[in-house]
């Protein structure tokens, strides 16, 4: 049976730290292996801006030092990914930021992902959480 993980999804952005040091606590406390993935979209530039491209060298040192492997992974559909790459990674929790306040019945990422992944426990940490 593949080792079971913690599987943090971060975007381009430097703040996404507080994600990998959260997953890095919960894997700790679950003797799980830690992941870290960037998922986006086909057309979506991967590191078109120079600050992107800084906050995405600087997550890769971050998922280092947190013994993390980080990958990136490009689709037509970025959710449908890390539901693969959970299901891939034997992932028993998922580690995503809280989105912005949005209007409208439309799902969030957490909740599809929670309709995906039932058996997966989602974890949605807020900016105002320090780690």
């Amino acid at each position: 049976m593949p080792k079971e993980s913690i599987l943090v999804c971060v975007t381009g952005q430097r703040n996404c730290r507080r994600l990998i040091l959260a997953g890095q606590n919960v894997a700790r406390q679950r003797g799980a292996e830690l992941l870290v993935l960037h998922a986006l979209g086909e057309n979506a530039p991967l590191m078109g801006n120079p600050d992107e491209r800084e906050a995405l060298n600087y997550l890769y040192e971050c998922s280092a030092i947190a013994g993390a492997e980080m990958m990136v992974r490009r689709s037509g559909d970025p959710v449908q990914t890390i539901a693969d790459c959970a299901r891939e990674n034997s992932a028993i929790a998922l580690v995503l930021g809280t989105p912005g306040v949005r209007g409208g019945s439309e799902k969030t990422i957490a909740s599809r992902l929670a309709e995906m992944l039932p058996a997966c426990h989602i974890l949605e940490i807020g900016d105002q959480q320090d780690f």
